[in-house]
């Protein structure tokens, strides 16, 4: 249970901040970057949400905010050496009293029931199911394959991208498409941190809350694709060869339908 009694403690006066372990780090450690850059995407999901998405994609975003709190604090918790000791040993999935809802089993996939009906097929592809606490706190592996199925079910039902997408759409999946961004800076800032403190082991980083963090940003951009946000293409600009200087009248901009080959997400 978490209570905040006090808002102003002053502990962060001199430039510095604690980490859950109560270790103090200076708040332009890359590690408190990464952990706020996490909070800022919780946010921009909370104005898409504000802002109108549709089904299911607002359970998704609803499902991810309490996800990216337990991101956070995963970060914010350098790993211990029983940790170690316990990731080395066969572990077995069960849930304890605790209350705290365990990334690996935060979303499941639901069998997919795919009418042939293009965007309709989605609502019955990936669901996400009721959270059940582990008490491990950590960002696990199983989360990661679910979002992942998440993500290749709605590459399948909205079809391939044949060029970049402009960021932008109703203001829901212009929210999710900023959202990307920033999950992307978080991923970026993650990997530096890891890169001073280590991966996987005391004190270090857990790994698969770098491997979340490079699928969230997947995640989020087909999501924003779901919502809405695939309206408007990238042209790519078709250039004459000419010895004549031409200026921008040389430019022709190619239709959407003869952009050069498909692409991916990522």
């Amino acid at each position: 249970m978490v209570v905040l009694s006090r808002i102003v403690t002053g502990g962060g006066d001199d430039g510095q901040t604690h980490l859950a372990d109560m270790s103090r780090v200076a708040k332009t450690d890359p590690l408190i970057a990464a952990i706020g850059a996490v909070a800022e995407t919780n946010a921009l999901l909370g104005v898409a949400r504000s802002a109108g998405l549709p089904e299911p994609v607002e359970a998704w975003a609803a499902q991810l905010q309490q996800e990216l709190f337990d991101l956070g604090a995963d970060l914010a918790t350098p790993l211990t050496e029983p940790e170690m000791a316990d990731a080395a040993a066969p572990a077995t999935s069960q849930s304890s009293d605790t209350g705290r809802p365990s990334m690996a089993d935060a979303v499941a996939p639901t069998t997919s029931k795919n009418s042939g009906s293009g965007r309709d097929g989605m609502a019955d592809a990936v669901a996400p199911a009721t959270s059940q606490s582990s008490g491990s706190g950590r960002v696990g592996h199983e989360a990661i394959e679910r979002w992942s199925g998440v993500v290749e079910q709605l590459a399948s039902e909205l079809g391939p991208l044949r060029s970049f997408i402009l960021p932008g759409g109703p203001p829901g999946a212009a929210g999710l498409h900023l959202a990307v961004t920033v999950a992307r800076r978080a991923e970026r800032e993650a990997w530096r941190a890891a890169q001073e403190r280590g991966i996987g082991q005391a004190g270090g980083i857990n790994r698969a809350a770098l491997v979340y963090l490079h699928r969230l940003s997947d995640l989020l951009f087909q999501l924003a694709r779901a919502a809405g946000g695939q309206t408007e293409l990238w042209r790519q600009p078709k250039r004459h060869h000419s010895s004549e200087r031409e200026g921008p009248a040389s430019i022709q901009e190619s239709r959407p339908e003869e952009a050069p080959r498909e692409m991916t997400s990522r």
